[in-house]
């Protein structure tokens, strides 16, 4: 009836174009509309045509009002897909695409046809303008009605019921981390993945006998891996480096063996540069979950330690996106839009490898730790914290499990707290300076060997290390590192003023560096609970709790008119250089920076002070010495000590250029903080000489 019904509109049409007077018209049309009759009406006051029945299909769609565009399909289809099933293929579809807003445009046609053609315009927060021409089909029910005859290509041209709308993500080139002079700490390096496609594979056993030799894997390593994988899903087996040219020709020549090249993380200095660089490795499902929000997909890396996590978001980039049909064998039918990855960006550092080298293997095979700046700029030339690892091995990616039970290793302990021992000596000693409670000819007697403050101290003492009995003043106090001297120096300044100088250098406060550094404290409180702990401080224990990289910045002050430098691990782009940048202004007179650096000096050259040792000739060194006890309790009689050293060195006459601060655990019974003598001798030779 419907077509009889069209064919009306034809003629009518046809008779209405023709060349004939008005009256005529009207009068010939209306004995044609008599003539018609039922078939008329039918058409002019029946059901919609197809185009509208299409038109207020796409017009739900827009709205996203899926269940009225479920009650325009055909019986057919409504029997072969549910309203559940459709809505969630609409929204799916939708929620694949990101997209925003969906648009049609029906093409015109003179005639109304059962295939309706139109364009179909996504507004996608993934890729931007997603536009393609597809079409549909109405068709006559039983009853009379138009209606959709929908596939799944009506969503989008090409599209079958096994296929499916895929996001996949192109990760950007990782961002590389290099010294100032080009050589690589952490760059990208290709690799092969082996593997198979398990329903291309002709015979399975062969396959697993074959690959298992040449792969050094077992076959039931093999058959599992493959069992847990669709048929027609891609599962990688093991990963070579393209070096291996002949195991990968030998593994092509296996039935069913296909191969993906790709990148990986590559740490080409392994070991030495590990607390630096840290590592970048695939995530967690844990850590996917946590993450999912910044964009991360199941096999991403991410930054787990050092530089690779400080600076991720830099080195990371951003990965493009490639939205496409994707048929059951995994490959892509049709791109439906794509967004450029973005490489991350490239870090070049002020490490002198040298330098770290020289640092590294002072240390190697202790727990410990060893800094080493350019005290003028800040700029760190070595930093190493042992024992250490093989940021290769952990950049395959680790369990969390696994993660902890190396942690011992990760830990960088260049940039965690510590107690200071006797390196906090010349801090006390510039704070009773700039405070006035002392000068550098301010004498106590500790001849006695062990002092305390008053019979309130009960069984307490502050004990010296032997040296000449006469009385001392600061030159021969920081020569001989009297504990002594330096705790009567604390209690002269008091609590309240010896702490609040000790917030201008800095402690409690966040020390601007890529890698996070612990925050220095001098109590747990924040406040000193008594005289004995005041005390403590002033010579270096007690709470006191400082890292090797923040005590560096501190001693920058001595040489630099009392002003603190901000340490420099990254260059600038373009620049081979850093300049120094000031973290803590005036934290004492350049008057007393000069007279600490001048006493640090005495370290070395007074008679049977505690640097004598590390005279160097050709050089002129300032330096401090430092044993922090870690006692179990107060009358421990093995505590487990640390040494320490800070040392400023340059040319005779010259502004120094080098600045050590070197941190050793259990050094007792090993020459406690003069364990490191020998190697810092080496390195200031290979530096002067």
């Amino acid at each position: 009836m419907k077509q009889k019904g069209l064919t009306v509109f034809r003629q009518l049409r046809e008779f209405f174009r023709q060349k004939v007077p008005r009256r005529v018209t009207v009068i010939a049309g209306i004995a044609l509309l008599i003539g018609t009759g039922l078939i008329l009406t039918e058409v002019l006051f029946g059901q919609e045509h197809p185009h509208t029945v299409m038109q207020a299909y796409l017009k739900h769609w827009e709205t996203g009002k899926y269940d009225s565009m479920y009650q325009l399909l055909s019986e057919k289809d409504r029997k072969k897909v549910s309203k559940k099933e459709f809505i969630e293929k609409h929204k799916d579809l939708a929620d694949t695409l990101g997209q925003k807003e969906i648009r049609f445009r029906m093409e015109k046609t003179e005639e109304p046809t059962q295939t309706v053609h139109y364009r179909t315009t996504i507004d996608s927060k993934k890729v931007g303008k997603i536009q393609f021409d597809t079409k549909g089909k109405v068709v006559e029910s039983e009853d009379g009605e138009w209606r959709v005859d929908w596939t799944p290509s009506m969503m989008i041209p090409g599209l079958t019921g096994e296929d499916q709308v895929e996001v996949r993500h192109v990760p950007g080139l990782r961002g590389e981390i290099r010294t100032k002079d080009g050589q690589g700490l952490a760059v990208n390096k290709g690799s092969v993945t082996i593997g198979a496609v398990p329903g291309e594979i002709p015979d399975l056993s062969t396959f697993q006998s074959q690959l298992s030799r040449l792969l050094d894997m077992k076959p039931e390593e093999i058959k599992e891996k493959l069992s847990k994988a669709a048929p027609l899903k891609y599962v990688p087996l093991k990963k070579v480096s393209p070096e291996k040219k002949e195991t990968i020709a030998k593994a092509l020549e296996v039935e069913g063996v296909s191969i993906q090249n790709h990148t990986q993380r590559h740490y080409p200095k392994g070991a030495l540069t590990a607390h630096i660089t840290g590592f970048a490795a695939p995530l967690t499902s844990e850590q996917l979950k946590e993450r999912k929000d910044e964009g991360y997909r199941e096999g991403d890396i991410a930054g787990r330690a050092g530089l690779e996590k400080a600076m991720e978001k830099k080195l990371r980039g951003k990965p493009g996106i490639r939205i496409a049909i994707v048929g059951p064998d995994q490959k892509e039918k049709r791109v439906l839009g794509t967004t450029s990855p973005q490489n991350g960006t490239d870090i070049r550092l002020t490490i002198d490898l040298n330098t770290q080298q020289r640092l590294y293997d002072s240390l190697k095979g202790d727990t410990g730790a060893f800094v080493a700046l350019d005290p003028q700029t800040g700029a760190v030339l070595g930093a190493v914290s042992t024992p250490s690892y093989n940021p290769n091995a952990f950049a395959k990616g680790l369990t969390d499990k696994e993660y902890k039970q190396h942690i011992g290793s990760i830990a960088n302990r260049f940039v965690h707290n510590y107690t200071p021992g006797s390196t906090m000596k010349p801090i006390t000693a510039a704070i009773g300076l700039e405070t006035g409670k002392m000068k550098p000819g301010t004498t106590y007697d500790t001849r006695s060997g062990k002092w305390q403050k008053d019979s309130s101290w009960g069984g307490y003492y502050v004990r010296r290390v032997d040296h000449p009995n006469v009385p001392v003043d600061l030159q021969k106090a920081m020569a001989w590192s009297d504990n002594i001297y330096f705790a009567r120096v604390g209690l002269n300044i008091g609590a309240e003023s010896f702490q609040q100088q000790l917030l201008r250098f800095g402690f409690q406060d966040s020390l601007p560096f890529p890698i996070p550094v612990t925050n220095a404290t001098f109590s747990n409180n924040g406040k000193f609970k008594n005289d004995i702990q005041l005390a403590d401080t002033a010579y270096g224990q007690g709470q006191l709790q400082v890292s090797p990289i923040f005590w560096a910045s501190i001693y920058t002050a001595f040489v630099n008119d009392g002003n603190m430098l901000q340490p420099r691990l990254i260059l600038e782009e373009g620049k081979d250089t850093v300049e120094p940048k000031v973290w803590r202004k005036n934290v004492i007179s350049p008057e007393t920076a000069q007279t600490i650096h001048r006493i640090l000096k005495g370290v070395v050259t007074t008679p049977g002070g505690s640097g004598n040792d590390l005279k160097t000739p050709g050089v002129e060194l300032a330096m401090k010495t430092g044993t922090a006890e870690l006692k179990k309790s107060y009358d421990d009689p093995n505590p487990m000590e640390l040494g320490w050293l800070a040392t400023l060195s340059g040319k005779p006459g010259a502004k120094p250029d080098l600045l050590t601060i070197s941190m050793v655990k259990d050094v007792h019974d090993r020459d406690g903080s003069h364990y490191l003598f020998p190697e810092i001798k080496k390195l200031l030779k290979q530096r002067y000489h």
